[in-house]
């Protein structure tokens, strides 16, 4: 399901994809799928596509999540054995202002950090958006707040936290430094010495 802000704004949401699999008992020249694969998907090592493909394997991924371009250009190639499954991918539409709340999930869209986690059985089984009591507005101010305060102090990181007194509800939450709950797989090693 998709998480949303007090006021129905988008967090979180999942959408559809395709990743691409083989049958490696069908695909009839290992090496030459594996050469036209690679000049659709560069980043692939073609070494290990080969041996995937050369596995004799019934099942094997390839690569998870890819975008409509590639699917076409992938099913273009007409390559026996070599297969597209629909898939979903989570996505966190404001990057990294909600990024140490909301959490992020796996390939498999299991939540593991976060709102992802503590609410993973209720997203992954109702159909309505879970709201949150936070407000994407008042996130934007404290998360840019807090950013000010870290340049002028010349601090490692900072952390605020915006309550309705009246209710207990937390309209803001933010935490730094932060990151791209979009890229988690991908975070080079200069953001993860922060």
């Amino acid at each position: 399901a998709d998480i949303v802000d007090r006021n129905g704004e988008l967090l979180a949401t999942s959408l559809s994809t395709s990743s691409l699999y083989a049958n490696a008992r069908k695909v009839l020249d290992a090496r030459e799928a594996a050469d036209k694969l690679i000049q659709v998907l560069p980043e692939l090592n073609h070494k290990e596509i080969t041996q995937r493909l050369q596995s004799g394997k019934g099942f094997v991924w390839l690569v998870r999540h890819l975008t409509p371009q590639k699917q076409a250009e992938i099913i273009r190639l007409g390559i026996p054995g070599i297969y597209l499954q629909r898939d979903e991918r989570r996505v966190y539409p404001h990057g990294e202002l909600f990024a140490h709340v909301l959490g992020y999930t796996n390939i498999d869209n299991q939540g593991l950090g976060g709102v992802e986690r503590k609410f993973d059985e209720i997203l992954s089984s109702k159909g309505d958006p879970l709201r949150l009591s936070l407000d994407i507005r008042v996130q934007h101010v404290l998360r840019d707040e807090l950013l000010a305060g870290i340049e002028k102090f010349k601090a490692q990181g900072g952390a605020g936290l915006i309550m309705d007194v009246q209710t207990g509800e937390i309209i803001a939450m933010v935490s730094l430094p932060d990151y791209d709950p979009n890229q988690v797989g991908k975070m080079g090693s200069e953001k993860q010495a922060l």
